[in-house]
């Protein structure tokens, strides 16, 4: 009798273990809200001195315009290439920032900041992202200000 009953007590408990899902860690879940299609407003500053040289806004409302694949890889189409571009991407959970590393061809003679970001992330929500990354020329001191603001 108390074979049985220890028996059918571990099969309950073992029943019981594998029921509980996994919990996911506070960095996957962060990552996981990054995952998927999103609709982009871009802000570009460009800043030379105490001045706002050059400022545009990006918007193409009703699209998706990048999507971030879980497989660290994804596709923005708000840059004017046909097809859109490519880029490998990385969520550092530790300082929470996103490293966006696009497949683009140098331009010829230059001319343009750096097309690899890293964006610190200002707000991560499954729904709502909002992302901001400022770059500094080491030449001519120039601050180049990208804040993307992100819904599904």
């Amino acid at each position: 009798m108390k074979l049985r009953t220890f028996l059918l007590l571990s099969i309950l408990v073992f029943l019981c273990a594998s029921c509980i899902k996994t919990r996911k860690s506070r960095c996957e879940e962060l990552r996981d809200n990054i995952v998927g299609a999103w609709d982009v407003v871009s802000l570009y500053l460009e800043i030379r001195g105490d001045t706002i040289y050059y400022q545009s806004v990006s918007d193409l409302p009703g699209t998706k315009d990048v999507i971030f694949y879980e497989d660290g890889t994804g596709i923005n189409y708000m840059i004017p290439l046909q097809g859109g571009v490519s880029f490998d991407w990385e969520f550092r959970c530790e300082d929470e920032f996103v490293d966006v590393y696009y497949d683009l061809p140098t331009p010829v003679g230059g001319g343009y900041p750096d097309n690899d970001k890293s964006f610190d992330v200002k707000k991560n929500e499954p729904y709502e992202q909002m992302w901001e990354s400022v770059q500094i020329d080491q030449d001519s001191g120039f601050v180049y200000i990208t804040t993307w603001k992100m819904e599904r």
